[in-house]
C-alpha cells in the first residue's frame, strides 16, 4: 500500500489507527504459521490504517538490524518445494515450459503447484496459507478504460495491455500442456480465473533476488511496501544481516524498474549518434574540422564504452558475501534497515524494490507520493534538440526521427539530455571540449534555455495542470483514482522541480558570464528558489558544477 508518517528513518505511532479482530481463518493462519516456526514477536496485523488501509503495526520499540519476522527454510513455499511435488510428473515431462528453457519456467511451476493444492483443500499443507491469500489481488489490468486514462500516460495505458496481452499468451502455453492430465487438473482448474488468481499472488508476493528460488514467505506479506532500508535476507541463524554491499555500483535514486513496452519504438542516443548528426551539420569541413571531429569521436567512443560497461556490470552485479545455496539451517528473516527505528504503534514495513510508481501501479497497483525512486519520463523526438537543417535532414535519412527516453528525477539534473541538446547545438567555431563538457558559456546557456523549452512544452501537454491535481486529491476520491492522481501529479511535479533546477543553473551560469567567481555565483538564485531550498538544490546540481570547475568555462 502507500506511506503516511515517515521522518528521518523515525517511524511515529500513527494516530487514529485501529487493530481489527482476526476472522477465524486468518487466526488459523497464525496458528498454522507458528506451528512452522515462523516468528513475528513485534508486530500485530491486520491494522486498519488512516485513510482506510490495512498493515501492520508495531507492539514494541523495533531498533536497527532487529528482526521483524523471521521464517525457517522449511516453511518458505518456494519452486523447489514445487518441483518435489505431487505434480513432478507434469514438470518433468514438459521441459520446455517447466525449466530453465522458459525465463518463465518459476512462475509457471508455482502457478500449478498453487492451483492444485488450492483445489486440495483442507488437504493440502499449505491450506491455511493459501486460504489467507487476496481472491483477486488487484494490480493496474484490473482498472476498467477510462480508470488507466486518468493516469495521463498513454506508455502506461499501452504497458497495461502489453502485461494482459503477454498474461494471455503464457496461459494459453500452460493450458495446452495442462490439459493433457485429467487425472490432476479438472476443468474448473483450468479456467482463466484461477490461472490469473495465482498468476498475481506470485507477481506480488513473492520474493525472488536474494533467495535460491521463487519464495513465499508466509506472513511477510502483511508488511506494506515503502522507501525503507528494512530488507529481507536468507542467512544462518548465527550469521548479523548485512545489506550495506547490496546495491554497490548504483546510483542514488536509481530505480531498477522492468524495461516498459513501447507502442512506438524509441532510439537509444549514444554520444557516437550525436557526434555523427552533428557533422552532418557541418557544409565547410576543413583539415581543421575534421582533425576536431576525430577528437570529438574518440571522446564519443570511451564516453560510451565506459557506459556500455557500467550497464552490463549492473546488470550480472552479485552482492559480494551472498550465497543463496539453500540449507534447512538457513532463515529468512526481514530485518530492520540500518537507519531504520520504529515506536509501539507505528506501521511497519519493508522494501519491494527501488521501484517507480510506474512499476509499483503495474506489479502491485499503487503509487507512493515521494518516491525517492521515481521519475518523469519524457521522450521528445531527437529533431527537437536542433535547429540546423542539416542536421535535421540526416536524422530523418537515417531514420533517427523517432522519440528518445529520458528519465527526469526530481534529485539531479538530468545531464543526458542535457549533453544530447549541447552535443547538437555545438559549432564549429568552438572548442572540441565544448562538445560533451560545459567549456564555452554561451553553448551552455543556449542547451540550458532549450532543455527548459522542451520540459515547459512536455509539461502543458498534460490536461490537468499540477496544482488541480492536488486539489482533486483533496476530495476524497476513490482508491484508484487517488493512485491515479498521486502517480500523474507526483510526474509534473518532478518535472516542474526539474525546470526549477535548469533555472537556477543558468541563473549561476549567467553570473559566470560577467566573470564573477563560481563560489560568488552560487549564493541563492532570488527568483527562482527559496532560502530552505538552496542546500538541496545545490546538491542536485553539485555534478554539473564539479564538470565546470574541471573544464575551465570560457565566454
Amino acid at each position: 500500500m502507500i506511506k503516511y508518517f515517515f521522518n528521518k528513518h523515525m517511524y511515529k505511532a500513527v494516530q487514529g489507527a485501529v487493530k481489527l479482530t482476526p476472522p477465524p481463518a486468518l487466526e488459523a493462519y497464525f496458528q498454522w504459521a507458528r506451528a512452522r516456526g515462523i516468528r513475528w514477536d513485534k508486530i500485530e496485523y491486520p491494522v486498519l490504517f488512516p485513510p482506510g488501509y490495512i498493515g501492520s503495526r508495531a507492539i514494541a520499540p523495533i531498533q536497527p538490524g532487529e528482526p521483524i519476522i523471521i521464517a525457517p527454510n522449511p516453511s518458505l513455499l518456494t519452486t523447489k518445494v514445487a518441483l518435489n511435488s505431487e505434480m513432478e510428473e507434469i514438470y518433468d515431462q514438459n521441459k520446455d515450459l517447466f525449466s530453465e528453457r522458459n525465463s518463465r519456467y518459476e512462475d509457471l511451476v508455482l502457478i500449478t503447484f498453487l492451483i492444485w493444492e488450492k483445489y486440495k483443500g483442507e488437504n493440502s499443507e499449505w491450506y491455511d496459507f493459501i486460504v489467507s491469500q487476496p481472491e483477486c489481488p488487484e494490480v493496474l489490468q484490473d482498472w476498467s478504460i477510462e480508470e488507466i486514462k486518468e493516469l495521463q500516460d498513454e506508455d502506461l495505458e499501452y504497458e497495461s495491455k502489453s502485461q494482459l496481452a503477454t498474461e494471455m499468451k503464457i496461459y494459453s502455453s500452460w493450458k495446452k500442456v495442462i490439459k493433457k492430465y485429467p487425472q490432476y487438473f479438472k476443468p474448473a482448474m483450468m479456467v482463466y480465473k484461477e490461472f490469473n488468481w495465482a498468476y498475481k499472488i506470485i507477481g506480488t508476493r513473492t520474493f525472488g533476488k536474494f533467495v535460491p528460488y521463487a519464495t513465499f514467505t508466509p506472513i511477510g506479506e502483511f508488511l506494506n511496501h515503502n522507501n525503507t532500508e528494512t530488507f529481507y535476507c536468507y542467512v544462518h541463524p548465527d550469521e548479523v544481516p548485512d545489506s550495506s554491499s547490496r546495491y554497490d555500483g548504483f546510483k542514488d535514486f536509481e530505480d531498477h524498474d522492468d524495461d516498459i513496452a513501447e507502442k512506438n519504438p524509441i532510439i537509444s542516443v549514444t554520444c557516437q549518434t550525436l557526434v555523427s548528426v552533428n557533422k552532418e551539420g557541418n557544409t565547410n569541413f576543413d583539415e581543421s574540422l575534421k582533425n576536431k571531429f576525430n577528437k570529438i569521436k574518440k571522446e564519443a567512443e570511451e564516453i560510451d564504452g565506459v557506459e556500455f560497461m557500467e550497464k552490463m556490470n549492473k546488470e550480472e552485479y552479485q552482492p559480494p558475501g551472498v550465497l543463496l545455496s539453500e540449507s534447512d539451517e538457513k532463515q529468512l528473516r526481514i530485518v530492520a534497515g540500518p537507519n531504520d527505528r520504529y515506536e509501539e504503534g507505528s506501521e511497519v514495513y519493508m522494501s519491494y524494490g527501488r521501484y517507480s510508481n510506474r512499476q509499483l501501479l503495474c506489479v502491485y497497483g499503487f503509487s507512493l507520493k515521494d518516491n525517492i525512486y521515481n521519475y518523469a519520463r519524457i521522450k521528445p523526438n531527437l529533431t527537437h534538440f536542433t535547429n540546423n537543417p542539416e542536421q535535421i535532414r540526416h536524422i530523418r535519412s537515417f531514420k533517427l526521427d523517432r522519440p528518445c527516453a529520458f528519465k527526469i528525477r526530481a534529485q539531479h539534473l538530468c545531464l543526458d539530455l542535457i549533453r544530447a541538446i549541447r552535443a547538437l547545438r555545438w559549432k564549429s567555431s568552438m572548442s572540441e571540449k565544448a562538445f560533451f563538457n560545459p567549456a564555452d558559456i554561451e553553448l551552455e546557456l543556449e542547451t540550458f534555455e532549450h532543455a527548459k523549452f522542451i520540459l515547459e512544452r512536455w509539461l502543458s501537454c498534460y490536461p490537468t495542470s499540477y496544482e488541480q491535481d492536488l486539489q482533486l486529491l483533496q476530495e476524497n476520491p476513490p482508491m484508484r483514482l487517488y493512485f491515479a492522481l498521486t502517480y500523474r501529479s507526483e510526474v509534473k511535479r518532478i518535472l516542474k522541480k526539474q525546470i526549477q533546477l535548469i533555472n537556477v543553473t543558468i541563473g549561476i551560469l549567467l553570473k559566470l558570464r560577467t566573470q564573477m567567481d563560481l563560489d560568488l555565483a552560487l549564493i541563492p538564485i532570488e527568483e527562482y528558489e527559496q532560502q530552505e531550498e538552496v542546500q538541496e538544490n545545490r546538491r542536485a546540481i553539485d555534478s554539473y558544477l564539479r564538470s565546470l570547475k574541471s573544464s575551465q568555462l570560457s565566454s
